[in-house]
């Protein structure tokens, strides 16, 4: 019982080193909303996952609005299409 936490602890850790390590070959899209409850919600949790794990996030918004958690977002220039994007 007692090593049971030892053996979560590193599993997690080893996890936790995965995904940083994948972020040096990969990114994240956040395709949002101005007026999206969802989107507002969700744009922290990503964020922070982002500066957790060292991830680049391009912020793509579908309406030309802004999000608090990411002031520099781009305009929709017809990936949200080609990526098949609808919510």
């Amino acid at each position: 019982q007692n090593a049971r936490h030892i053996y979560y602890d590193e599993k997690n850790k080893d996890l936790q080193t995965r995904i940083k390590g994948l972020a040096k070959e990969y990114g994240l899209f956040f395709f949002f909303r101005d007026k999206c409850p969802y989107c507002h919600a969700f744009a922290p949790i990503v964020k922070r996952f982002a500066q957790k794990y060292g991830w680049s996030v391009l912020a793509v918004s579908l309406d030309s609005g802004k999000l608090p958690e990411f002031p520099n977002a781009k305009r929709d220039n017809g990936i949200s299409e080609r990526l098949q994007i609808a919510h």
